[in-house]
């Protein structure tokens, strides 16, 4: 619970200082200088992305978390490092596979969105190269938390990323830049983010890299690739749950509508940042426990996270529920935005809840029962898609918040 404790308090205290930033951004900085079309057109592009990562990654970065006890414990110091070196090459053979679906299908996937975000369609190209950027980070973001170097990987994705994001806005609003600037930048901030982690890592000494198929044998691979189609699956189905709301207000709505979404969106995902937190932390943890079977301290460590998630919850809950009309008041703009109030509420219902469950994805996930949890992903799937088809022409952007609810 030490390392737990420690680690997560820092990372805390960092999400934090990235949520001052990020609220600095989100309900003052873009409101002021940026259109909804623009708040929109970057939100869409970043979530496009994300939805293409399970395919990309199939599975890497969870078989990573769930088996690196394993050659972490050998006699071998270099098993780890080999095991390592798996999970940064395996995602190029995903990348590739998606850059020529991407070739193939661009022009489907641009009708989607033709009528009602036209913009996006503009700049889709900028998809592929921000999923790898968003790939790679996840990459380095997991093996992170099995090194215990949480901290840095927050700050540098809720602080670096989004203090470079205010110089580009007012490089934009200034006319220093124009449009077609402002979104390379946008989108090459993540893979500078990728850079300065990798070359971090390597500073430490963690990032050795080296290959000896030897370590793999038959049974070890098996295993793996069972566990990671189960995950891929998984992934997929939890990306589209998380990223789906965005691009179906996309296209039935519009990028306006969901420049709106996102900044009322990000109002209500504030009291989920001590989650990510402790989720960052006890994961590697939570798994090595598994392999030795103590479940009684895993028993423990849920009891105490949902307790105290619950309570800190509650406490953001109430706080940004019972100032949201000030909230919107004192905003550049605020009556533009004020129309996503009860989008506040149902993403902070939603969240609330998660934080109450604790650490349950977890535990199932690195478990022998993690099959269990794609069944419910995928029926989780087919209600968040069905209820925003349903909802969204019904209530608009309140509708998809209530879809996600």
């Amino acid at each position: 619970m030490g390392i737990i404790r420690n680690q997560s308090i820092k990372s805390t205290i960092i999400l934090y200082i990235g949520v001052l930033v990020g609220v600095f951004n989100l309900l003052w900085l873009f409101p002021k200088f940026l259109s909804p079309a623009e708040i929109g057109l970057t939100g869409v592009l970043v979530d496009a992305a994300s939805l293409f990562m399970p395919f990309v990654l199939m599975g890497s970065t969870s078989v990573f978390m769930r088996f690196y006890a394993h050659y972490k414990h050998t006699s071998n110091p270099q098993d780890a490092q080999t095991f390592t070196t798996f999970l940064f090459f395996i995602p190029l053979l995903g990348y590739a596979l998606f850059c020529l679906f991407f070739v193939f299908f661009k022009n489907e996937i641009s009708h989607l969105f033709v009528e009602k975000s036209p913009l996006f369609i503009h700049y889709i190209w900028y998809v592929v190269p921000l999923c790898l950027f968003l790939v790679y980070y996840s990459v380095l973001e997991n093996y992170g938390r099995i090194i215990h170097e949480v901290a840095m990987v927050t700050a540098i994705r809720d602080v670096g990323i989004r203090l470079a994001t205010v110089i580009v806005v007012l490089l934009y609003f200034g006319s220093y830049i124009g449009i077609d600037a402002f979104v390379f930048w946008s989108v090459a901030l993540f893979g500078l983010a990728v850079v300065v982690l990798a070359v971090y890592f390597r500073w430490l000494g963690h990032l050795r890299l080296s290959v000896a198929f030897s370590i793999l044998d038959n049974t070890a691979l098996k295993q793996m690739a069972r566990f990671a189609a189960f995950v891929f699956l998984g992934s997929m189905g939890s990306m589209l749950v998380a990223k789906i709301d965005s691009l179906m207000i996309a296209k039935y709505v519009g990028l306006e509508q969901n420049g709106v979404y996102r900044i009322a969106f990000y109002i209500g995902l504030v009291i989920e940042m001590p989650r990510r937190a402790l989720t960052q932390v006890s994961g590697p943890m939570i798994a090595e426990h598994i392999k030795f079977n103590d479940w009684d301290w895993i028993k423990r460590i849920y009891h105490k996270i949902s307790i105290n998630q619950l309570i800190v919850g509650l406490l953001f809950f109430l706080t940004i529920w019972c100032n949201i009309d000030t909230l919107f008041a004192l905003m550049p703009n605020g009556s533009v935005y004020a129309t996503g109030k009860y989008v506040v509420l149902f993403i902070a219902i939603a969240k609330l809840f998660d934080m109450a469950t604790s650490i349950n994805e977890e535990i199932i996930a690195y478990s022998e029962y993690y099959h269990y949890a794609l069944a419910v992903m995928l029926l989780l799937v087919g209600l968040t898609v069905l209820t925003n088809l349903w909802l969204i022409p019904i209530y608009g952007i309140v509708g998809s918040a209530m879809a996600t609810a």
